[in-house]
């Protein structure tokens, strides 16, 4: 693997950038700022990581590859164990390598479960957003889609035991603001965006965006939060979902109809 790394460096460099070698016996890579030391054999290559090289693209996919492992096996840790009685020690164990490899990834087992919550419903979540399309004609449309979008992602069978979860344990751990602030208050920052562009100029200095999102989102799950977070209801169809978003969006726009195109 050396050897091999060895020689790429030393052809996807050549006549890009000038090469200095250091004689040495060490073997590591080290970055620092925007120069990586890449140490192989008994010779050093100092390069600037702006020429992304077949040595950056090597190491990338390496820790890409590294990266979706842990996710696999934190996945399947937490559906056998379930997330109290899964630890990174566990995690760790079961992918191998060591600690300072994994911790390297991912700092804590919360922002280890937020990951694999996301990586499930990434696709849901990038569709609720795009949904916000700033040169719309029709923003009582694009707030539709969004919601019935938001609130397919929220209310999915099997994202209520995880919300359920991560309100529990935000007494005890970081799990709740980790979710919060990588989660809800980034569809809120979207949101709140959309409406600031939106705005019609003569209107807009009195009413705040941030505020008029926050109200939006609570309106979109004023009926359902309080079932389906008490276990009253597990299951949500389309239908209510549907019907949940026109009058969400409805209430918003008598609200804030004078504000918006």
């Amino acid at each position: 693997l050396f050897s091999t790394a060895w020689n790429c460096c030393l052809t996807g460099m050549r006549g890009r950038r000038k090469l200095k070698l250091y004689s040495t016996v060490q073997y590591s890579t080290v970055q620092y700022s925007t120069v990586q030391y890449c140490t192989v054999r008994y010779c050093t290559v100092r390069y600037s990581t702006s020429c992304n090289g077949p040595w950056d693209h090597l190491m990338r996919t390496k820790n890409t590859r590294k990266r979706q492992a842990i996710l696999d096996v934190a996945t399947q840790a937490f559906r056998e164990l379930g997330y109290e009685r899964t630890s990174m020690s566990e995690i760790c164990a079961r992918v191998g390598g060591s600690k300072a490899t994994l911790y390297n990834h991912f700092v804590s087992k919360e922002e280890l479960f937020f990951e694999v919550i996301f990586m499930a419903n990434e696709i849901e979540f990038h569709a609720t957003n795009a949904c916000l399309d700033p040169k719309t004609e029709d923003v009582s449309a694009a707030l539709l889609a969004f919601g019935e979008h938001f609130l397919r992602l929220l209310y999915a069978p099997e994202m209520l035991p995880i919300r359920r979860l991560v309100i529990a344990e935000s007494g005890r751990s970081n799990l709740g603001r980790i979710c919060y602030e990588r989660g809800l208050k980034r569809i809120h920052d979207l949101l709140a965006a959309f409406l600031h562009s939106v705005m019609t100029r003569d209107v807009s200095g009195l009413t705040d965006p941030a505020v008029a999102a926050w109200h939006l989102l609570g309106l979109l799950e004023a009926e359902l939060f309080p079932r389906c977070m008490l276990c009253v209801q597990e299951v949500t169809s389309e239908e209510e979902i549907r019907g949940c978003t026109q009058r969400a969006v409805g209430a918003f726009m008598t609200a804030y109809g004078r504000s918006l195109p």
